[in-house]
């Protein structure tokens, strides 16, 4: 499995991004197999064991995984998520990304410094115009936060996921480039505050 970014750390006030590595498989794969919280931020909807989810990832990163970060918190180096992009298309300028926090370290604002740094990095060194995240319309909070976040919903696929026995849509959000310096005064905001 290749990351591409071997040796990349993105540092936040709270939390840092680092490239996955072999040793991050194993709670990787707990967050994958979390049922209660799986239909949240993945297409997947069953449970793997640890070698098919070795596969998946290979597969993953052979098709079309683009960056793939892990979540830390500064104060104890503890993973509490993570975060990758995917599907880049480099010459029209776009990727998408996706985000999983662990239950009980959401609401927290690592998840809006976590998303602030990859959006500075995609935007910044890969140059992308433009990144998407889509999210299950009965996903509240997620919306909620990436629209407070700068996203703009840009288009919704209609009755898209089958979940609890009813049909959701797939609400597809963006953000330009363009708004790479508000993004920036966040993150030295963050790095500013409790000074």
């Amino acid at each position: 499995m290749s990351n591409n970014i071997a040796g990349v750390s993105l540092q936040g006030k709270y939390i840092r991004l680092r490239p996955f590595e072999e040793s991050d498989i194993t709670i990787m794969h707990r967050w994958r197999n979390d049922i209660a919280n799986l239909h949240l931020w993945s297409t997947r909807r069953h449970t793997v064991s640890l070698e098919e989810f070795i596969a998946e990832l290979r597969n993953d990163f052979a098709t079309d995984r683009h960056i793939q970060m892990m979540i830390e918190k500064v104060s104890d180096n503890s993973a509490i998520g993570m975060i990758y992009s995917y599907n880049a298309q480099f010459i029209d300028g776009h990727c998408w990304i996706t985000i999983f926090i662990e239950p009980g370290k959401t609401g927290l604002g690592f998840g809006a410094e976590a998303v602030a740094l990859m959006l500075e990095y995609l935007f910044s060194y890969f140059g992308f115009y433009k990144v998407y995240a889509d999210i299950y319309e009965y996903n509240k909070a997620s919306a909620s936060n990436m629209e407070k976040g700068g996203f703009a919903e840009e288009g919704r696929s209609k009755q898209h996921r089958f979940f609890a026995g009813e049909h959701y849509d797939l609400v597809r959000y963006a953000i330009y480039s363009s708004r790479l310096p508000e993004i920036r005064q966040f993150v030295a905001h963050l790095t500013r505050r409790d000074k």
